[in-house]
């Protein structure tokens, strides 16, 4: 282990693994020299239903490891995506793909309404 290597402790689980930098393709949007974590080693049970193979941070800076400014706070910051937002879809088939979405929701993916609150302290 050395000194760019993460060690990231979850109350689930734990990640082991070097750090890297480099431009981070997602569709469209290219951040430049953007941190990442390999992971080497994964405890947990988290961590036994799918490999991983890197982690990228979508939180909020005080939650960053080492102070590495966030993914998505780069992509804020470079003004990438005309809302700075991004949902989850999350298929109740499992033989069917979900899907991560930048710049807001795919209406055609669910029905009704969503109800938006407001950030009160931008932790978690």
């Amino acid at each position: 282990e050395s000194d760019s290597d993460i060690d990231i402790v979850f109350g689930t689980g734990e990640l082991k693994g070097p750090l890297h930098v480099d431009t981070y393709r997602v569709g469209p949007m290219a951040v430049e020299r953007q941190p990442f974590a390999m992971i080497r080693e994964m405890t947990g049970d988290v961590f036994s239903s799918f490999p991983f193979e890197g982690i990228l941070g979508l939180a909020f800076p005080s939650l960053s490891f080492g102070g590495i400014e966030p993914f998505f706070e780069r992509v804020i910051k470079a003004k990438l995506l005309k809302s700075n937002e991004f949902a989850f879809y999350l298929n109740t088939d499992s033989d069917q793909p979900s899907a991560l979405l930048w710049g807001g929701v795919d209406q055609d993916l669910f029905d009704g309404s969503i109800a938006m609150f407001p950030v009160v302290k931008p932790h978690y």
